[in-house]
């Protein structure tokens, strides 16, 4: 009897001690180098999803916890941080920030772990491990686009970088101008720049020179930076529009003294619950935007791009328990539709590997007189409620 009563009693501390131990969740974001700004704010709302889910009862009554590696930027040491990962047979992993990164995770992932990358740029194939967060670049420019062209600016120059960010942006914004909707407008200058340059003066002399109406900056962090340097230096004040990563209060604050006059974003909901008509999409954009501020965290779009990812994946352990296999977790994403985060209803059931395709998104300015992201524009191009504009 007492063997009995032994071997309960060990059993019953043996499931408290699995209980407390948090499950880990992987993560490989770009804490530093030129996705630093980015991947830093991932992090950060990584964090917070995780104190909200740990007290409010964990996942299935355990803890859980992301535990991030830095990649540095870098897709060799993000291949090399996610080959270690994978020796411990995890089931998804998170990241990385940068589009380099996860293309050079892909070949190694065939048949798992599911990895969710962060990258709006990045597009898996069909059916595979490989999931991406965020609406596609075509989808951000055509909408861009018809913001230009709403307000008559017809006349466009771009400017981006030659990594494969870059690459992905003028792939897309040639599809974006090649459509019937934008026959009138005129692409007056395409300028390209290294992330490690220090100047572009040269690049922007000559886009001042094609006199555009409106400017396309497609470039983050320290290269963003650079650009606007660039467009002070020479005077160029034309309405300018720039990718999700800057909308980012740190890069706004760091690069005050050289911002655009009139800096346009095309983004999700989450950083401007208002902008979004009643129902769930302004809830669940509302729950992102108030958890950051109540945390003392500037609710912007670099956080989100942790935020719902982070919530998807905390909502398939939910779903699948700690014990499923790589290929559940695939399928479940792979089928999940309806779910409304903090940047738009998602469905997965297209097969597009990201759920999102820009019906949700909204045209947002930074007020640098309120150091504030404002909405300008509704989801799809609506106008926003009587009241709401910013």
């Amino acid at each position: 009897m007492k063997r009995v009563c032994l071997a309960l009693l060990l059993a019953v501390f043996a499931s408290a001690a699995s209980a407390e131990t948090p499950y880990e969740i992987n993560a490989i974001l770009s804490l530093t180098g030129s996705g630093a700004a980015i991947g830093t704010a991932e992090a950060e709302s990584l964090h917070l999803l995780e104190t909200n889910v740990n007290k409010s009862g964990g996942v299935r009554g355990r803890p859980v916890a992301f535990v991030i590696q830095d990649d540095h930027s870098s897709p060799q040491i993000a291949l090399q941080l996610a080959t270690a990962v994978l020796a411990k047979k995890p089931p998804i992993i998170i990241g990385t920030t940068l589009v380099a990164g996860c293309s050079a995770i892909l070949p190694v992932i065939a048949n798992g772990p599911v990895v969710y990358c962060l990258s709006a740029g990045m597009y898996p194939p069909k059916d595979s491990y490989m999931f991406s967060y965020g609406v596609p670049t075509k989808e951000a420019l055509r909408l861009q686009l018809k913001f230009f062209r709403d307000r008559g600016w017809k006349r466009v120059a771009a400017i981006f970088t030659t990594d494969a960010t870059g690459q992905d942006f003028e792939r897309n914004l040639d599809t974006a101008l090649a459509l019937p909707e934008n026959r009138d407008m005129t692409l007056t200058a395409r300028e390209r720049f290294n992330v490690a340059d220090v100047s572009v003066d040269a690049q922007v002399s000559r886009i001042k020179a094609a006199s555009p109406q409106a400017l396309i900056a497609w470039a983050s962090g320290t290269p963003i930076g650079t650009v606007f340097h660039g467009m002070t230096d020479l005077d160029l004040t034309v309405p300018t529009a720039t990718n999700g990563p800057n909308i980012n209060y740190n890069t706004m604050k760091q690069f005050a003294n050289i911002l655009p006059k009139e800096l346009y974003f095309v983004n999700v909901p989450g950083i401007a619950p208002e902008a979004a008509p009643k129902g769930p999409l302004r809830t669940a954009a509302a729950a992102y935007f108030n958890t950051l501020k109540a945390a003392g965290v500037p609710p912007d779009a670099v956080h989100v791009f942790g935020w719902d990812p982070g919530t998807i994946v905390i909502a398939a352990l939910k779903a699948l328990g700690f014990d499923a296999a790589p290929r559940q977790f695939k399928q479940y994403i792979a089928n999940l539709h309806g779910y409304v985060g903090a940047s738009g209803e998602y469905d997965f059931r297209d097969g597009s590997q990201r759920g999102l395709d820009g019906r949700s998104d909204i045209i947002l300015r930074y007020d640098p007189q309120k150091q504030r992201f404002v909405a300008v524009q509704g989801a799809s191009g609506a106008a926003l409620p009587r009241g709401e504009s910013q």
